[in-house]
């Protein structure tokens, strides 16, 4: 079976350059399973505006290696745009349910991190059991500016950004001394 090229993450490309928060209309869908890139194809035929985060996933089977482009969030496509967006998404047949998203400017600017941070490659990671963890601002390196919680996991310090929406976050690799606590001491999510 011949493989499909990969999707674009956002439509159109300049979907997150205006950098003023609650500026665009979110609607959350949940999916049929394994849907969530058949939807961002037909939600592009028709115009309408969406972000599918996701992230890369290597792994060796039979001296192989295979490589997957896989959703952050699966099940769940954002899309933006005004009433005409729900009833494309709607007419698609895949849409299970629209998850009501109430604080636009929030959910705008969850989004918007999480767009900056899939330069993370292979470092970049799913969060679905978010513990507690201390909100911290990144002042150093590739994601200065990004805000999110600490998390500890066996291999050193993550920051997650979480879509509190849904729950569920994605994080990537950071060192001591790229962040800073926003308003109190670092305190430490342990994810053992």
């Amino acid at each position: 079976m011949p493989l499909l090229p990969a999707e674009p993450v956002v439509s159109p490309n300049n979907l997150f350059a205006d950098p003023s928060p609650g500026t665009r209309q979110w609607w959350v869908f949940q999916t049929r399973p394994r849907a969530e890139k058949s939807f961002a194809r037909l939600l592009s035929k028709s115009q309408a505006a969406y972000f599918l985060p996701t992230y890369i996933r290597t792994w060796r089977k039979n001296g192989r290696g295979f490589r997957s482009s896989l959703p952050l969030f699966p099940g769940y496509v954002f899309a933006s745009g005004e009433e005409r967006t729900k009833e494309v998404a709607f007419a698609t047949n895949l849409v299970v349910r629209e998850v009501p998203a109430r604080d636009q400017i929030l959910l705008d600017r969850e989004l918007s991190s999480v767009y900056h941070l899939l330069g993370g490659g292979e470092s970049l990671r799913p969060e679905d059991r978010l513990g507690k963890g201390s909100q911290v601002l990144i002042v150093e390196g590739t994601y200065a500016g990004i805000s999110g919680r600490v998390l500890e996991a066996e291999e050193g310090l993550r920051v997650c950004v979480e879509i509190s929406l849904l729950g569920q976050g994605v994080s990537i690799p950071v060192e001591r001394w790229m962040i800073k606590p926003v308003d109190s001491p670092i305190e430490v999510a342990n994810r053992r």
